[in-house]
């Protein structure tokens, strides 16, 4: 690409996250740096001093001694970041939120916000739930689910015991999801019993019971409820955890279980297209610090912005939006097609939730270009800040589609 299309003026860049970072390292180090590129190689040259200046800078909580930075061993992928750090990712989330950290929409125009508040007291029981049924530390709970409030709330107390989490779309094949999930050898399934697409309601609950027939490990099966009560349609034989999350009988007193840095935290999957996918386990504090700078940083997210990315609960980046919450920024969950009822329909959420922080794939991208989809004359998207994607990579056209008509 020949022309700039963007660059930053000068008092945007005076109050940003990085301007303010670059400024710690200085007066701590007598380092002044004048571009985005003498930083980034500083932070290679000096990864010490770079990784235990950015945990204090975002002010993760934890305990222990912070150095050793990283271990010593000889080689590379023996190495462990802050070995003798302790920390609770959930925790780090919880003490964070804002006042209303999740905004829930879906296809069909429902909407729902949801308060810090039900967020600590659904997690509080659920998470004493799972202890009182004899989950711990280390236990593999996985999740085939829709992108909603209850789904994330479930992680986030699945993470407050320091079990181990595993999630799937609920769109996946049977064969996908035994394929991912019965090679971790779960103790407890959560799922949705429905979803919705292009304008269609997909009932899984016969696909969920099959699954369920097939992990031998299960001790449990929990129904998360779908947020719209007038979807509801839970079998009277089935454990719902509307029932656990209404339960005075669980405590209300949140317990953050102790994990190493470097303790497992979720479970991830290659694609599947050379066998059978393979596991990618991520530790505790690597996605926390990683995802809080990147959010930070790089995005230069604020308190109180909104964050959307689209995505199903099987990608990356559902992980990704979730730690936006450890920046006190409110994340928006979307259920459905981006393209329903109208290729417009995202376009016209992010307008009018005044969303901050667009995250969508390539291909969404291009598709709106193929489209010679324009927002400019239709919509005022003075909120948004900046448009993420992730994916196969742009090409220059994309790029300058975006950058002209979004």
């Amino acid at each position: 690409m020949s022309d700039l299309l963007w660059k930053p003026d000068k008092g945007t860049y005076s109050n940003s996250a990085i301007k303010n970072f670059s400024d710690i390292i200085n007066k701590n180090y007598g380092v002044n740096f004048d571009e985005y590129q003498d930083l980034w190689q500083w932070s290679i040259k000096e990864p010490e001093k770079f990784w235990s200046t950015l945990i204090h800078s975002l002010g993760i909580c934890y305990s222990g001694q912070i150095n050793p930075v990283v271990s010593n061993n000889e080689l590379i992928h023996d190495q462990r970041f802050f070995p003798n750090i302790s920390l609770n990712y959930a925790e780090n989330i919880i003490l964070n939120l804002n006042s209303t950290p999740i905004i829930f929409i879906n296809e069909k125009g429902f909407r729902q916000e949801i308060s810090k508040e039900e967020i600590i007291t659904k997690v509080s029981r659920l998470s004493s739930y799972l202890r009182s049924i004899g989950i711990r530390k280390g236990d593999r709970v996985v999740a085939i689910a829709a992108n909603t409030p209850n789904t994330l709330i479930s992680f986030l107390a699945v993470n407050t015991i320091g079990a181990i989490w595993s999630s799937c779309s609920p769109d996946f094949g049977e064969a996908a999801i035994l394929d991912r999930f019965n090679q971790i050898e779960p103790t407890v399934l959560l799922y949705s019993d429905m979803y919705f697409y292009g304008g269609k309601k997909f009932n899984i609950r016969d696909k969920v019971s099959n699954v369920i027939n097939e992990m031998k490990t299960l001790k449990k099966s929990l129904c998360i409820n779908y947020q719209d009560e007038k979807e509801e349609d839970i079998g009277k034989d089935i454990i719902d955890i509307n029932s656990i999350f209404n339960d005075e009988n669980l405590s209300e007193e949140l317990v953050f279980e102790t994990c190493s840095f470097n303790d497992p935290m979720y479970i991830l999957y290659s694609s599947g297209t050379t066998g059978k996918p393979k596991c990618i386990v991520h530790n505790i504090g690597g996605p926390l610090l990683q995802h809080m700078k990147e959010h930070q940083l790089h995005c230069n997210l604020k308190p109180q912005e909104k964050m959307f990315y689209f995505t199903t609960c099987g990608w990356m980046m559902w992980n990704w939006l979730i730690s936006a919450l450890a920046s006190k920024a409110t994340i928006v969950l979307y259920d459905g097609s981006p393209f329903f009822p109208d290729k417009e329909s995202i376009i016209k959420m992010v307008d009018r939730e005044k969303i901050n922080f667009l995250g969508v794939s390539a291909k969404y991208l291009d598709a709106l270009r193929n489209e010679q989809f324009s927002a400019i004359d239709k919509f005022n998207l003075d909120s948004l800040k900046c448009i993420l994607s992730t994916g196969s990579p742009l090409i220059k056209e994309s790029f300058e589609y975006v950058y002209k008509n979004l």
